[in-house]
């Protein structure tokens, strides 16, 4: 056996910016730097569609997958019991000579290397690429290097190559020059990393430099420098326009064992990133690069997350991509392997698409360079499907609403491919968005189909629909849809002839101005003109940063009105990525001042029952009109237990508990027996607290809001009673559930919302007296101003209600806590709730001018000027 030449290339003066000489590259190895280069070019977000291969030298012996290499060393696999039948034992008959050659068990030469058809061969690279081709793929390229550490290129770096060795040709350039030939991106996948992280962890050490190199085997400085200087390599060599990454990057506990760190170095990640993207620019091309989207090697704001066999349950931001296999098994080919049919992957692409990602498709090729005709027919279905309708896929955008229908799929990868019938819909739009595509997974026997995104419950109106044209048998044929109706539940649509088969049928809807925005069940749609006019989106419930507000069509300083559903609250943030100032908007709609929202969050307008009944309760009192919707999600959410007894009759136990109090304050009360006052007030705020809960019985709905406001008032006249701890004899309504004892006021609050006292670093939420000095604030405890007399009486002495109320404790000065026109506390506790639970503040029935307003830290590198990344557009 020849075991190849060691090669050594020395790179440490290797100049980022490659072969052009600059001053200054554009991009530095930095995050910082990096994190400005467009992860994903329009003309990738055209694509759509791509298609690539896994062949190599692991598919020599066409049997297992392409992970036979690692498993013919590992015990007790079925790739190590075939090996030793056909070549022997693998540490006697190893891997390496699937490259350099050598005889099976039989006495047959077993090596990979195809033969040129030009040369007698079975290998015919051009017609792959027509094939590749007609399948309406965009982009296109092989598998690089695998796992395996087999380079399918004229490598300097590494011996193990294509042209020393095997079939002593440089695919990787052959290929390239056909796919550009034929009008295609060129992508080339490189899987490397893995080798030099455990891929050959069973294998024997190699003594030999040369085979410690293809099994991975080198110190892990030297490995993370090859495999910078292979990436490096494929750049310069073929100039790809997409370079995808398989995982190791940087994705502990994904090497199966086999590495303690299942990563490359930061500084050659970097250095990689680098060098690319400063290549790009010497070519004048956007040029991409991707990453596993569990692996954190890379990140979103300058490459591409890919799903592998799968992708998300619903729209996703940024761009992302999958890659899946024609294959349910094997990414390359092996003997007997079975194939998903071309309605599954056409049905998945629509899916991906819909979802605001691209498909990568895998094809395995046989050892000797065929396709197989299974594979081709799939490949030629899917360029069939896109000939027809390829105007509702290329070019196109998701739409607010990915689909609708039974049959789903996503959640991450590792996921079947979509099957999907008539009663699955998917939605893209063209770029202007003025042309909604709905594509129907199979054609409805009915004759007829109804879109529920479509209904008048979403808001959608169709005033400004001009036509529904149904796609023909061929590219620009159409046929009219005269026949259609909307109402709150469904756009339903009469369909013409049924046309020629196919896997899919789409309906063509174009308006006069632009698409109607749905308002979604949990969500919010946002719009540039106070209208609510011009080219809206939706959005549900999630986070959205400057950067997924600018890729979903509607730059975020150019916000200018909000609709908000029932049951949603969204938090609006003056900065780009969730930070700074924050205002909160309840269900309604909402004029926005110009550049004032630069990023939102999206959430349920509800709160933990169980954990803050009490702040319930007072929100409930000042957001009444909230009350329907917090019920309405309590009813189908809360599981805890909750009193089953009537309403009124708890309010009136209650009120009688509270006028003895009143009575005892005035001196009128009856002395029964000897307890503090506070002790009484704990209690019976859980009680009301407990009132909060819907599970009850034999009440309306209207008596059901009415009471709660009722028990939120009483709640707030518990917390303005004295809270003295002096002794004196108390008769109460009611015996009390629980007993709070007598405690120092040091030890702190036994209520997160209504405590009694507060140490110094018991003090999430204060407020003090301004007039005091720092250093005397420092020395008292603090609490909200509606709490008790004993706080207004005391550390609030002698101030104008209405004044202006600063806290200069370090925790709120870090939060820039101002309040303004402090009304008997109302104020202090709408900052409270803002701070743990969603409040539009702007609906407060009380009129009362509430200003939640953040000044910037400069310690905080999220808000210090300078430091912030900025929205791209």
């Amino acid at each position: 056996m020849r075991i190849p030449r060691p090669v050594t290339v020395a790179i440490s003066s290797i100049v980022l910016t490659g072969g052009v000489a600059k001053a200054q590259a554009l991009y530095e190895p930095s995050w910082e730097s990096t994190d400005k280069h467009n992860a994903s070019p329009e003309w990738f977000r055209d694509a759509k569609f791509g298609v690539y291969w896994h062949w190599g030298a692991f598919t020599t012996p066409q049997y297992g997958s392409e992970w036979y290499g690692r498993n013919m060393y590992l015990p007790d696999t079925m790739e190590r019991a075939e090996h030793s039948l056909r070549y022997g034992p693998p540490e006697e008959w190893g891997y390496e000579n699937f490259i350099v050659g050598a005889p099976d068990l039989h006495g047959h030469h077993v090596q990979f290397k195809p033969v040129l058809a030009s040369e007698g061969g079975s290998f015919d690279p051009a017609a792959l690429i027509r094939i590749v081709k007609a399948s309406g793929a965009r982009f296109a390229g092989p598998v690089a290097e695998h796992h395996d550490g087999f380079s399918m290129w004229d490598s300097e770096v590494n011996e193990w190559n294509s042209v020393a060795l095997g079939p002593q040709l440089d695919l990787l350039k052959t290929f390239a020059c056909l796919i550009r030939e034929n009008g295609m991106k060129l992508l080339v996948a490189m899987h490397q990393a893995f080798n030099t992280n455990g891929f050959f962890s069973g294998a024997p050490r190699q003594t030999d430099p040369s085979l410690q190199k293809l099994f991975g085997q080198l110190p892990k400085n030297m490995s993370d420098q090859l495999w910078f200087d292979k990436q490096r390599e494929v750049v310069d060599h073929v100039q790809p326009d997409i370079i995808w990454n398989d995982f190791s990057l940087n994705s502990p506990g994904w090497c199966h064992g086999a590495s303690d760190y299942c990563s490359i170095a930061e500084g050659q990640r970097l250095k990689y990133l680098a060098y690319y993207f400063n290549r790009g620019m010497d070519w004048d091309k956007e040029v991409l690069t991707t990453y596993k989207q569990f692996d954190s090697g890379f990140r979103d704001t300058s490459a591409v997350a890919d799903y592998e066999r799968g992708g998300p349950t619903d729209i996703t931001r940024p761009y992302w991509l999958t890659d899946d296999a024609i294959s349910a098994s094997s990414w390359s080919y092996t003997d007997g392997m079975t194939y998903y049919n071309s309605t599954q992957m056409i049905h998945s692409l629509l899916d991906r698409v819909s979802k605001n990602g691209n498909m990568l498709l895998n094809i395995s090729p046989t050892a000797a360079g065929v396709l197989p005709i299974d594979q081709e027919r799939v490949l030629l279905d899917i360029g069939t499907y896109l000939g027809r309708y390829g105007e509702s896929i290329y070019s196109t955008r998701a739409w607010d609403i990915y689909g609708e229908g039974p049959n789903k799929t996503g959640g991450g990868g590792f996921t079947a491919p979509l099957l999907g019938n008539s009663s699955d819909v998917r939605f893209t739009r063209n770029k202007a968005g003025n042309v909604l595509y709905v594509t129907i997974l199979g054609w409805p026997s009915s004759g007829s189909v109804s879109v529920k995104s479509l209904g008048g419950s979403t808001l959608v109106s169709m005033s400004d629909l001009k036509s529904i044209q149904l796609l023909g048998d061929k590219a620009g044929m159409y046929k009219d849809v005269p026949g259609w109706m909307q109402n709150a539940d469904a756009l339903m649509i009469s369909l013409p002839k049924r046309p020629a088969a196919s896997s899919a049928y789409v309906l063509k809807l174009s308006f006069k101005f632009n698409i109607p925005v749905p308002q979604l069940p949990l969500g919010a749609s946002i719009f540039p003109v106070a209208d609510a006019k011009g080219k809206g989106v939706a959005l549900a419930e999630g986070e959205f940063s400057c950067v997924y507000l600018t890729e979903a069509g509607l730059r975020p300083g150019d916000i200018r009105f909000l609709r908000v559903s029932p049951g949603a609250v969204v938090t609006g943030y003056a900065n780009a990525n969730l930070t700074g100032p924050s205002t909160d908007y309840g269900a309604g709609e909402h004029t926005i001042n110009a550049g004032s929202l630069n990023s939102l969050a999206i959430a349920q307008f509800v709160i933990n029952a169980a954990e803050y009944q009490p702040k319930l309760a007072t929100a409930i009192l000042l957001y009444p009109s909230h009350a329907d919707a917090y019920e309405s999600h309590v009813r189908s959410s809360h599981t805890g237990s909750c009193p089953r007894t009537s309403i009124e009759a708890e309010v009136r136990r209650l009120t009688a508990a509270i006028e003895d109090i009143e009575r005892h304050n005035n001196g009128q009360q009856e002395e029964d027996y000897i307890e503090p006052v506070v002790e009484r007030q704990i209690p019976q705020r859980t009680q009301l607290a407990d009132l909060i809960c819907p599970r009850v019985t034999g009440i309306t709905p209207q008596k059901t809001v009415k009471h709660r406001i009722r028990v939120a008032e009483l709640m707030l006249a518990l917390c303005r009673y004295r809270e003295g701890t002096s002794r004196y004899r108390l008769r109460v309504g009611i015996p009390p559930p629980s007993i709070v004892k007598e405690e120092p006021p040091e030890l702190g609050p036994l209520d997160p919302f209504f405590p009694f006292e507060c140490s110094k670093k018991q003090r999430p939420f204060c407020i003090g007296d301004e007039s005091k000095s720092y250093e005397q604030r420092m020395g008292e405890f603090c609490r909200p101003a509606m709490m008790m007399n004993h706080v207004e009486n005391i550390q609030l002495k002698g101030r104008d209600p209405k004044a202006k109320i600063e806290c200069f404790h370090p925790t709120c000065k870090s939060q820039g806590l101002v309040l303004e026109k402090l009304e008997r506390g109302a104020i202090t506790l709408m900052y409270l709730l803002m701070n743990s639970f969603p409040i539009p503040i702007n609906m407060s029935p009380h009129n009362v001018d509430a200003k939640s307003q953040q000044k910037r830290n400069p310690e905080d590198p999220e808000q210090a000027g300078g430091k912030e990344k900025e929205c791209k557009d």
